[in-house]
């Protein structure tokens, strides 16, 4: 990751929250939003998710969870599972199945331009017989801005073929020392950001929600995003939940 980048990560646009959570947190007894409240001490303000059911009066329970202590344990069980070497390299293999199927599709783009061009080269050797026939019905003027029109698009197809032809397949240099360096690399830009917005919309590209329960907490997220779970590691009890598929039904 080069400078640029982790420059972005940490130092992106002004986040309306300072909270890492804040749109994932979901209350286990409701399903509503776990918003952020806060509560003045004799030298400093705390801020605490509660859930917004209660805080609009609507009913529930007060599920006051200190942020300062929450987001941190939280971030840092979410990084010990994602940001693995093993899942970098899983990504790094699909990365690599791309490449291999990056000259198939290439080919079957420019196969795709050269029938389009043969399909308007038929249509302009179907005009030039109209202009041959014997009975006169059609003359020059009359087929001339069709002719014009199929060989500006013909023109504008071989451009194209052209230009997909030449060009070149993506590399991928990255060694296992390289997965290395950039597990560890995520981990410190995540836990030493001072942006928690762009922090959080990371963690969004891959988690659903986080269930906050009485004794556990279910986080939903995209499987293909998140490989394996060690559940050891975790102060209390946290479910790892895959997203159910287009079905309806448990992703596989």
């Amino acid at each position: 990751m080069d400078s640029q980048t982790q420059k972005a990560v940490k130092e992106g646009g002004s986040p309306k929250s300072t909270r890492f959570f804040t749109g994932l947190l979901k209350c286990g007894k409701c399903g509503k939003s776990m918003k952020i409240e806060k509560a003045k001490g004799a030298t400093k303000t705390y801020y605490y998710y509660n859930c917004s059911t209660k805080q609009a009066g609507l009913g529930c329970e007060d599920r006051r969870i200190n942020s300062a202590i929450f987001d941190p344990w939280m971030t840092d069980v979410i990084c010990s599972e994602v940001l693995t070497e093993r899942n970098l390299k899983d990504l790094l293999l699909q990365l690599n199945d791309l490449c291999g199927s990056w000259a198939q599709k290439k080919r079957d783009r420019c196969n795709e331009i050269i029938q389009q061009i043969k399909e308007y080269e038929r249509k302009n050797s179907r005009l030039y017989e109209l202009l041959e026939d014997d009975s006169g019905i059609y003359n020059l003027q009359d087929l001339a801005p069709r002719l014009r029109s199929n060989n500006e698009t013909i023109r504008k197809l071989n451009t194209e073929l052209a230009v997909a032809e030449t060009e070149k397949p993506p590399q991928l240099e990255i060694s296992e020392t390289d997965l290395s360096d950039l597990s560890e690399l995520l981990l410190d830009i995540i836990k030493t950001s001072s942006n928690p917005g762009k922090v959080r919309e990371f963690f969004k590209t891959f988690i659903h929600s986080i269930v906050l329960q009485d004794n556990e907490i279910k986080v939903k997220y995209r499987p293909e995003a998140l490989i394996s779970v060690n559940s050891e590691i975790v102060p209390s009890e946290v479910k790892w939940l895959p997203l159910p598929d287009s079905n309806g039904g448990p992703a596989d």
